[in-house]
């Protein structure tokens, strides 16, 4: 893929789903496509329904363009999650996914307008930047389409149809030991566009690491990955899309070099055991597919969709080391599948005035298996003997979430656009939970440079099934592994309202401003949490919940030189937890009954700048990161905060045509943290999310793309 193109290709087989989709599809449609002229324009007509059918009404809209995913630090080819730290008050975490405007786990990732279950994060990284067109981060009042949560969502638009024949093959790496190998493949075959993308790649550092150094000890990571989209387009009025994926990783835990157990444990005549032999690690296996039906005739859009997810988690333990540093060593195997099926319609009754309505329908199955090794304790707390014993649990539990909206959007002037919207959600698992979700948004144009934008929603959030932790408290009571408290009440849907308001302006031709402030009250706010060695969080609720903050962001382009600056400031904050107690001691419940606190989950203030610039055969980028510092604790939870921290990046794209056999050639040079800036992501000591952690330090790498 040369610089001078600046296209991301995408696969020449099918493979079997591929073709079985296609066939089930009437392979006698074929014929009619010999002409490409019209499917072009289908398709183009086709995407336009598209679009209607996610339209963001009142909402804010950050996008990250095409030109960005491409030419940004990492490049077209790296997981799509690298390009997300672009967006103001989102950040992506190495354990627990993304996290919004300091709040876990409440972003909506959707592909081609299908929303993907929970997991998102590892079904986002499915997708590489090369696949998307563009990634936009919606927040504020919602419309009724997206939901249930009603706060942020995230759409990746896949590149238009036709796909340029070709592909590309790339060898990347550098920094703490990385290397990537993979490469894509796309094009046309009698009116069906398909892309294929697959990769692999090995890594130093996995997940951060408890110290600064350059390479923690035990941070070895592996991951391949598979992805393929089929897009099957009829005739003017119908599409049929498939997408699939697959991806398997393996991380190791890390761990600081020189420590020994500090609880006095003796197991099997062993009490020393230093801390750079611990070897745990976490094998993580994740596959999706999906089916979307696209129908456009007239004033009717439709798009229904089914999709399967299954993902399987297992924590490998260092049994004898984590049983001696911390009480208990567990082995954890657990297996979610997730069916589901997701219908959404708008009818146009005019030019500026439409109703929508659709569905949302999913099945969950969950699955555990656990062999703790512990010490038993006699009824003085003492430890019986040195003999571990093995306690055994196997739990498998279903769910099921229902959900439909009904929508009306109307421009009732040139200058004023009205969204109005109500959601009946449901939620059947461990309890029984629904709720009624009114959404209010109105856009006024002052004039053609200036929107003022302000809505209200109510967000419906059940907690992510996979990550709900059902541990049998009781069965480890008079052993290493007792809990703080015998309460495990289950994690319940959060239910909040919020107040959005923003405004656009495009000062100039060149220059444009976005700012955005909202308010938000939450019943059951939830949140989640690191409390085990298993690289997973759990979730847990407050029982009120209060955020409030705002976001700004300023862009200016010209010609092949762009800039853009980005500022970010909230608090979030929580009283009284009510589920998952077990976690907490005594003390922490006792207080945190009659005190607000901060959630850990983010920081106070993050800013980011960056600027790019290219031309018909190079491309030169740099980003800057702020960020205030991550939630601590010094004499009452989270109630102090670490150090700011602060980072460079650069990206330096070359395109060259060479002689054949070699091509079309694209060079790439990335340096991470330019400046070697030792961050503390977090400390230990906040209330949630487990020991030391610290960002990556100055990391370079290199890359070779070959275009054919």
């Amino acid at each position: 893929m040369s610089t001078a193109r600046f296209r991301t290709s995408p696969a020449p087989q099918l493979g079997v789903l591929g073709a079985a989709i296609l066939f089930v599809a009437n392979p006698a449609h074929a014929d009619d496509a010999a002409d490409i002229a019209p499917v072009v324009i289908a398709s183009r007509r086709l995407e336009d329904a598209v679009q209607r059918l996610q339209s963001t009404g009142s909402a804010t809209v950050a996008r990250i363009d095409r030109e960005r995913l491409v030419n940004g630090v990492g490049g077209p080819s790296g997981p799509l999650s690298g390009a997300l730290t672009a967006f103001r008050g989102l950040q992506v975490r190495t354990v627990g996914g993304l996290s919004l405007r300091g709040q876990r786990d409440s972003v909506e990732v959707r592909i081609a307008d299908v929303a993907l279950p929970d997991g998102a994060a590892g079904l986002a990284d499915l997708v590489t930047s090369r696949f998307a067109e563009s990634v936009d981060l919606v927040t504020g009042a919602l419309p009724a389409r997206f939901g249930p949560n009603g706060s942020s969502v995230l759409l990746i638009t896949p590149r238009q149809p036709p796909y340029e024949p070709g592909g590309d093959v790339e060898i990347y790496g550098g920094g703490e030991g990385a290397f990537r190998v993979g490469g894509e493949a796309s094009g046309v075959v009698d009116g069906t566009d398909y892309f294929l993308t697959a990769d692999g790649s090995v890594d130093q550092r996995g997940v951060d690491g408890p110290t600064p150094a350059d390479r923690p000890v035990h941070d070895r990571s592996s991951s391949a990955r598979v992805f393929s989209y089929v897009n099957w387009t009829f005739d003017a009025n119908t599409r049929v899309a498939f997408m699939a994926g697959v991806t398997k990783a393996t991380k190791q835990a890390p761990t600081a070099a020189g420590g020994q157990p500090g609880l006095g444990l003796q197991a099997y005549d062993t009490t020393a055991y230093p801390s750079e032999r611990l070897q745990n690690s976490q094998v993580e296996d994740l596959n999706f597919a999906d089916v979307s039906w696209l129908y456009s005739a007239g004033r009717l859009d439709l798009q229904t969709s089914l999709y399967y997810r299954g993902a399987r988690t297992t924590f490998r333990p260092d049994l004898l080391g984590d049983l001696l540093y911390s009480g208990l060593g567990q082995i954890d195997s657990r297996i979610d599948i997730a069916v589901g099926l997701q219908s959404d319609a708008v009818w146009r009754l005019s030019q500026s005035h439409s109703l929508g309505a659709g569905i949302a329908l999913k099945t969950e199955s969950s699955q555990s298996a656990t062999r703790s090794l512990v010490l038993r304790l006699d009824a003085n707390g003492r430890v019986i003997n040195n003999k571990p014993a093995f306690i055994s649990d196997y739990l498998h539990v279903s769910g099921h979430t229902m959900g439909g909206y009904l929508s009306d959007n109307w421009k009732i002037a040139d200058w004023a656009a009205l969204d109005l919207g109500v959601r009946y959600d449901v939620a059947i698992r461990d309890t029984h939970t629904r709720a009624i979700s009114p959404r209010v948004g109105l856009t006024l144009s002052l004039d053609p440079t200036f929107r003022v934008r302000a809505g209200f929603s109510h967000g419906f959030n059940p907690p992510p099934m996979q990550r709900v932790s059902r541990r049998s408290v009781s069965t480890f009571f008079n052993t290493t592994a007792t809990s703080f408290s015998l309460r495990n009440d289950p994690p319940l849907p959060e239910e909040s309202d919020q107040i959005d308001a923003a405004f656009d302006w495009a000062v100039s031709p060149r220059v444009n401003i976005t700012v955005d402030a909202y308010r938000k009250t939450a019943k059951n706010l939830l949140d989640e949490g690191q409390f085990a060695a298993p690289l997973a969080t759990v979730p847990f609720n407050f029982a009120k919940g209060r955020s409030v903050g705002a976001d700004a962001q300023i862009a200016w382009r010209d010609g092949p030189f762009s800039t853009w600056f980005g500022v970010s400031v909230r608090r979030v904050r929580g009283e009284r937890i009510v589920s998952s107690e077990y976690n907490f001691s005594t003390a922490v419940l006792n207080y945190l009954s009659r005190h607000w606190i901060d959630l850990d989950g983010g920081e106070r203030a993050d800013a980011a700048a960056g600027a790019s610039w290219r031309t018909e055969k190079t491309a030169l980028s740099a980003e800057a990161t702020y960020g205030s510092g991550a939630i601590a604790s010094k004499k009452t939870p989270n109630d102090s905060a670490l150090p700011q921290r602060w980072r460079i990046d650069v990206s330096a794209v070359r395109g060259l045509d060479l002689p054949a056999p070699l091509g079309a050639i694209d060079l790439r040079l990335d340096v991470k943290n330019v400046l070697d800036q030792v961050n503390a992501l977090r400390d230990g000591t906040g209330l949630t999310l487990g020991g030391r952690q610290y960002g990556p330090r100055r990391e370079v790498y290199l890359g070779l793309l070959r275009s054919f």
